[in-house]
């Protein structure tokens, strides 16, 4: 009984890839339990951090943009934070995108829930040279935002007592920054989702600062060319093509051409050796005939085989990755119009 009222119910929420799940491991570190949530086979995180004689009981939520269901992900976060009383939800936000994040607090402040912002990635953030005000975004958003990095453990102290402080404080609760706009209005949901992306802007622009950013390099430019919408499907078919004309054309034709002659001077010796040693007629068609032809027959296309390969490795490691980020992040900053869509459909 002494142990369950010293625990303290805490939910960690955010976007995808915004350092969540690294923040839920630094907390709970090996005492932590996986499994799936009820009818899904969505991963469900719960674990356990103790702090002082205090115990925290964590949930890491699936990572999601926003809480109208649109995925099992959603769906899930959504119900759990309508039918759990949780006494703190941690919103992990990804400061050096926090455009993108701060839509999900919004909801999470209009349904009034006992919020901390946890500004994750700091140190990438003044990697940039870029600033925040934190003392400026908690009179914006009206609840604590601490910065933290998940990755090398930097606010974890601060994040744990905010907590602890914020769970003591039942009397406490969120305020949302903007005047909600009336369910009977015609296009509610978009004029809802528009007050969501201009109290995220407005937060922004006051609580954070962007250091000039250098002119786009030669790798950003190639980035914007290979992920461009009009450009990237023949690009693709081009890079295609030119793999194909170098594996099977002049490259790969004179390399075979040449290991194919290697082959052709090695039977010759190896001729020249079985009729010096006076081998039978049916040996010597068993090596030259059955051995030599067919390992020549096979060998030929290695070098093509290994070009193949070594085309498909540099194009995987120099332009797929590289590129799979950039239009990832792209896909991400046009998500705000494609919600537009969603809710306008």
């Amino acid at each position: 009984m002494q142990e369950k009222q010293n625990s303290i119910r805490v939910l960690l929420a955010g976007n995808p890839n915004c350092g969540k799940t690294t923040l839920f491991n630094r907390l709970t570190g090996d005492n932590q339990y996986v499994g799936n949530w009820p009818g899904v086979t969505v991963e469900k995180r719960t674990g356990q951090c103790l702090t002082g004689d205090r115990l925290l009981m964590i949930t890491d939520l699936p990572g999601i943009y926003s809480l109208y269901p649109y995925s099992p992900e959603e769906a899930i976060a959504d119900r759990f934070l309508h039918e759990k009383e949780a006494e703190v939800v941690v919103d992990v936000v990804d400061a050096t995108n926090p455009e993108r994040n701060l839509y999900l607090t919004m909801q999470l402040l209009e349904r009034k829930l006992p919020v901390i912002v946890a500004l994750n990635m700091m140190d990438e953030l003044q990697k940039h040279g870029d600033r925040v005000d934190c003392g400026i975004l908690e009179k914006v958003l009206g609840v604590p935002v601490v910065p933290i990095s998940a990755a090398t453990g930097l606010g974890m102290d601060s994040l744990l007592s905010e907590i602890l402080r914020y769970a003591d404080q039942p009397q406490a609760q969120t305020a949302c920054p903007y005047i909600l706009p009336s369910p009977d209005m015609p296009d509610y949901d978009v004029l809802l989702a528009k007050k969501r992306y201009d109290a995220a802007e407005s937060a922004v622009k006051q609580g954070f600062w962007r250091a000039p950013r250098p002119e786009k390099s030669l790798s950003d430019r190639i980035d914007a060319l290979a992920t461009h919408r009009l450009l990237a499907i023949p690009l693709f078919f081009l890079l295609l093509t030119l793999i194909f004309v170098l594996t099977f054309g002049s490259v790969g034709s004179f390399l075979s051409n040449g290991l194919s002659k290697g082959f052709d001077v090695c039977s010759a010796w190896m001729e020249r050796m079985l009729l010096s040693a006076g081998a039978s007629d049916w040996v010597r068609s068993l090596v030259m005939d059955g051995i030599f032809s067919g390992l020549s027959a096979v060998a030929t296309f290695l070098p093509q085989i290994i070009l193949l390969f070594f085309y498909y490795l540099f194009w995987r490691i120099v332009v797929i990755w590289r590129g799979r980020h950039s239009l990832w992040m792209r896909r991400c900053e046009s998500l705000d119009c494609l919600e537009k869509l969603l809710y306008h459909f």
